[in-house]
C-alpha cells in the first residue's frame, strides 16, 4: 500500500498521457521494449519506471523532464556552475603564449626585473624568460607549448639549459603526466608548471592583475574564468568628465571660479537632474 501511495502521482500521469493518444499498455510496451505487466505495474503505482526509461517517456509523452522527475522522485540533477578552471593556453600562439608567461612571471614577482631572452634564432641558453630578482637571486623560465612533452622532453630540456640561476621553470599549454612530473623531481631546482598550475597562478594574482591578464590574452574570459563581469558600455560620470579636466586643452572644467563655489561634477550633475524644468 505504501508503494501504491508512493507512485500514484505519477501512475495516473503515465495512464493519462497514454489514453489521450488512444494507446494500449502493449503499445507503450513496445515502443519501450518492455512487457506489458512493467507498464501496468508502473500505472497502479506499484513501481516506478528507472531514470532511462522514464527520460524515454518524456520524449515519448513530449512532457517536462523536471515535473516527471519530480513526480517519479528523483533528484533533479544540478547544472554544474563552477567557474572554467583552465585558461585556453593553447588558443595562444608561441609568441603569445611567451609574452604570456612573461606578463605572469612579472604579476608574481613584482619588484624583479623579468625580461625575454632574445627571439627564435639567438643562442638563449636554453630559456625563454628571466627573473632578476632584488635579492640577487635569478629564476629561468621554458615556454613549451607542445600537444606531447614526455619525460625524455624533460631531460632534453634540462641538458640544453646552460644559462645559470637559482631556480628553472618549465611552462607548458598542457596537462602534466604521472611520468613527467616524476622526471622533473630527479632534478634539483627544477619546477613544472602545467596548464592546472598556470591557470591558479592567475586565478591567485590580485584582482586588478588577473584582469589585466585574462583580458589582454583571453578577451572575454574575465566573467567564465574570474567570475568577474565584463566591463559596462557605459561611462561613469567620472570617466565623461575625466577629459574635460585638461588643464591644457582650450575648454576645460579643471580652473575654478572666482566669487563662487564650484561643486564636484557629480555633486552637479545630481542637482541639475534634480532642478524642476520651468515651463
Amino acid at each position: 500500500m505504501i508503494g501504491v501511495m508512493k507512485h500514484s502521482n505519477l501512475g495516473k500521469l503515465i495512464k493519462s498521457e497514454r489514453k489521450k493518444r488512444g494507446w494500449e499498455q502493449a503499445d507503450l510496451a513496445a515502443m519501450l521494449k518492455r512487457g506489458q505487466q512493467t507498464i501496468s505495474r508502473w500505472e497502479k503505482g506499484d513501481s516506478r519506471p528507472k531514470q532511462d526509461d522514464l527520460l524515454k517517456l518524456v520524449d515519448i509523452f513530449s512532457g517536462d523532464p523536471e515535473t516527471w522527475l519530480t513526480k517519479a522522485g528523483y533528484q533533479l540533477e544540478q547544472p554544474d556552475l563552477a567557474l572554467a578552471p583552465f585558461l585556453p593556453l593553447n588558443n595562444l600562439s608561441a609568441e603569445n603564449f611567451e609574452l604570456f608567461s612573461r606578463d605572469l612571471v612579472q604579476a608574481l614577482n613584482p619588484s624583479a626585473k623579468v625580461h625575454r631572452y632574445g627571439t627564435q634564432g639567438d643562442y638563449q641558453e636554453g630559456i625563454d624568460l628571466y627573473a632578476d630578482r632584488p635579492d640577487k637571486f635569478v629564476y629561468d623560465y621554458q615556454c613549451k607549448r607542445h600537444k606531447q612533452f614526455g619525460p625524455k622532453d624533460i631531460d632534453d630540456a634540462v641538458k640544453i639549459t646552460t644559462l645559470k640561476a637559482n631556480g628553472h621553470h618549465i611552462l607548458l599549454t598542457r596537462r602534466a603526466t604521472v611520468e613527467t612530473r616524476k622526471e622533473i623531481r630527479k632534478h634539483k631546482d627544477w619546477d613544472l608548471w602545467d596548464i592546472e598550475d598556470v591557470s591558479a597562478k592567475v586565478r591567485g594574482l590580485p584582482q586588478d592583475k588577473a584582469l589585466l591578464i585574462v583580458d589582454t590574452y583571453f578577451p572575454g574570459w574575465r566573467k567564465r574564468f574570474l567570475g568577474i563581469d565584463e566591463p559596462s558600455p557605459w561611462l561613469t560620470p567620472k570617466q565623461f568628465f575625466l577629459p574635460l579636466e585638461n588643464k591644457l586643452k582650450l575648454f576645460t572644467h579643471g580652473w575654478g571660479f572666482v566669487g563662487r563655489k564650484i561643486l564636484p561634477h557629480q555633486q552637479a550633475l545630481d542637482f541639475f537632474l534634480q532642478v524642476p524644468v520651468s515651463r
